[in-house]
């Protein structure tokens, strides 16, 4: 796959919605080149301020020239670029993709640390444009959010990690294809095992398996469940020997907006919690450490429990279905059982799952063990069988297949790059 065709694919784009709404402002694609821009691959938003700009004498020139100088700089040090724009507005550049030509702006947007020159400035930059302009300044500006000034780099800075990510998988994903392609299958190969990525180290993964998971649990009330699966997202990358602040505040940020999108497909009220962004994002920044970002990210996160406990918006039944099912995790609770607990019929649980969270009730319990295995993987030496038993898996083979599934990794290569070494040890870990 190439890169422009790579920026047009759903995940992609995906990424730039959320950046755009995380930083409360337009994204844009542009393709640079020997000094050049070439014109806007794509784009999420506009503001009028833009429109107008653009619509006057020389105004996108002004733009893209402002524009152009900063991405040059973002492609040469792969970094965010801070810079203004004809209209003193600020934004930010940085390169989409490593080594690639494509460079992605994020703006305009008032630092809120000064706004009271936003009006000043923005009526200097149109005179210098079209000095007889009679519009509504009020209303050019009504729509520039004022975020504050380190939140849009470190945005624009997470934006990247993840399309690298994703880019990094897809070419993965295609080098496996001609592989397989060019391998004779076996006839009696009827039922190959599906092939999963690795867990990554290098970067925070583009999207989380257990966003969906920390949405149901929130849509539930399960606060409890919540935090333990937070703190496992977190752990997995302060424990990475490779592991940076900057990595775990990517990995904080980029948790916090995939479980803000399941909560999105799961029709929850998500406004509020996406207004915090910004000020959770600056929180990241400064944070020294796994229990700061997770408290900034809970903060986040409280503000969707906060809103689904409101009114018609909170599900007893999903309350009640974590209760269950976490009461009795050790043992194999089936979705009959559930249902007659609930005074439910089966199929009224399953679409309630399927069409809030996109997981069937097999799915959302395996969810559950995992995170609890994991938790036991990383913070004790139980034997990997006992770690198994303790979630409710008698069979050690369908415990390795399921975790494989989900994570991607075997339990004990996951306890390997993850276990915490100051945790008590109640027995030594075998070899798997």
């Amino acid at each position: 796959m190439k890169p422009l065709e790579f920026l047009h694919t759903v995940g992609a784009v995906r990424l730039l919605e959320r950046a755009s709404r995380a930083a409360a402002a337009p994204v844009a694609v542009h393709y640079i080149e020997r000094g050049q821009e070439g014109p806007r691959i794509l784009g999420v938003g506009q503001c009028a301020a833009c429109r107008t700009v653009a619509a006057l004498p020389g105004g996108s020139a002004a733009c893209r020239a402002s524009r152009l100088q900063a991405s040059a700089r973002a492609s040469r040090r792969d970094v965010p670029v801070p810079f203004l724009c004809p209209m003193g507005f600020a934004c930010a550049a940085m390169r989409a993709l490593p080594g690639e030509a494509f460079v992605f702006t994020i703006g305009p947007y008032c630092p809120s640390e000064a706004p009271e020159a936003l009006e000043d400035e923005a009526r200097a930059g149109i005179e210098a444009l079209d000095a007889d302009w009679t519009g509504d300044l009020g209303e050019l500006l009504a729509d520039i959010r004022h975020v504050p000034a380190s939140a849009v780099p470190e945005i624009a800075q997470w934006t990247a990690d993840n399309l690298a990510a994703l880019w990094r998988a897809e070419q993965e994903r295609e080098s496996r294809e001609i592989a397989q392609a060019a391998t004779p299958v076996p006839l009696e190969a009827e039922n190959p095992a599906p092939n999963h990525l690795p867990l990554r180290m290098d970067g925070p993964p583009a999207t989380h398996a257990g966003a969906a998971a920390i949405a149901t649990a929130l849509a539930g009330g399960a606060r409890g469940q919540v935090r333990q699966l937070v703190e496992a997202a977190l752990a997995e990358v302060d424990a990475g020997k490779r592991a940076t602040l900057p990595m775990q505040r990517a990995r904080a940020v980029s948790l916090a907006t995939s479980v803000l999108e399941a909560a999105e497909r799961a029709e929850m009220d998500t406004a509020p919690a996406w207004r915090l962004m910004p000020a959770f994002i600056e929180k990241a920044q400064s944070a020294k450490g796994t229990l700061p970002l997770r408290d900034a990210a809970l903060e986040v996160l409280g503000e969707l429990a906060r809103r689904a406990a409101r009114g018609a918006l909170a599900d007893s039944a999903l309350e009640e279905l974590h209760r269950l099912v976490l009461e009795r995790m050790p043992e194999n609770i089936t979705l009959e059982e559930v249902a007659t607990a609930l005074g439910q019929h089966p199929t009224a649980i399953t679409h309630r799952l399927q069409r809030k969270f996109g997981l069937s009730y097999t799915e959302y319990v395996a969810q559950l063990r995992i995170a609890q295995a994991k938790e036991l993987l990383r913070r004790t030496r139980l034997r990997i069988n006992d770690v198994a038993m303790r979630v409710g898996i008698s069979d050690i083979s369908n415990f390795g297949r399921l975790f494989r599934k989900v994570e991607g990794v075997s339990p004990a290569q996951y306890r390997k790059r993850f276990a915490n070494p100051s945790s008590s040890a109640r027995r030594a870990a075998p070899s798997e």
